[in-house]
């Protein structure tokens, strides 16, 4: 909660509920092994942090650790095994194309 202290202080209340509530709701999904459920609050949170990030590109240390400290270590360990972090970079030049990606990919080029 410190984190939107000090990002977003005007609303670390109502985020607190928030994580609250959906962290009750993951953990009823979870035990009633509705993946989709789970998956679809996962992504929510992904894409709140995504849209921080993106408003203030400064705050990626800050989510770094509190994914490494807070998140992580309530994963089971298969889904520890499984957190990683991929950084690329690349430099498209005149007429060429850079293609990237995490994991697999399948292009269709015509």
């Amino acid at each position: 909660m410190a984190l939107w202290r000090r990002i977003r202080p005007e609303r670390a209340d109502e985020i607190a509920g928030e994580l609250e509530t959906v962290r009750t709701l993951v953990l009823d999904a979870r035990e009633n092994r509705d993946t989709d459920t789970e998956q679809a609050l996962a992504g929510l949170w992904r894409l709140r942090l995504q849209q921080l990030l993106d408003t203030d590109a400064a705050v990626v240390d800050q989510i770094r650790q509190l994914l490494d400290e807070h998140l992580a270590p309530a994963l089971a360990p298969e889904e520890r095994a499984a957190v990683r972090s991929i950084v690329m970079r690349a430099q498209a030049r005149d007429h060429s194309r850079v293609y990237m990606a995490g994991q697999d990919i399948h292009l269709n080029e015509k």
